[in-house]
């Protein structure tokens, strides 16, 4: 039997972000090339890193929700969730009764929604 040390832990965690990071950079660069075209890759990085703590200051964490999270900043622009012409997504992701799973539900139907507008 072996254990894994905390440092270990922390070593194994940022490889695992730094997967996140570069699949997410792919994706973008994929699927929302319209948005992310103009950056650059050191730019794109950055912007997924900032989505990323971003999202987790409301409690979105888990990779599917970050992912939905940082799309909507492709889309919507990076301070979607402060900037007025989109405070109804503010306002769901700032509900602190609902999950992060929920909150991105909510932020996709309203965008959803809106699109129809």
């Amino acid at each position: 039997m072996f254990e894994i040390r905390k440092e270990q832990m922390e070593v194994l965690g940022r490889h695992e972000l730094e997967k996140f990071v570069v699949r997410m950079m792919a994706h973008l660069r994929e699927d929302f090339a319209d948005y992310v075209q103009p950056m650059s890759d050191e730019q794109l990085r950055e912007f997924v890193e900032t989505g990323i703590a971003t999202s987790k200051t409301y409690e979105v964490v888990d990779e599917d929700d970050v992912c939905i999270y940082i799309e909507c900043m492709a889309v919507y622009g990076r301070d979607f969730d402060t900037n007025p012409k989109t405070d109804w997504a503010g306002s769901i992701l700032r509900q602190t009764d609902l999950d992060g799973f929920e909150k991105m539900k909510r932020v996709l139907d309203g965008a959803l929604f809106r699109a129809g507008e």
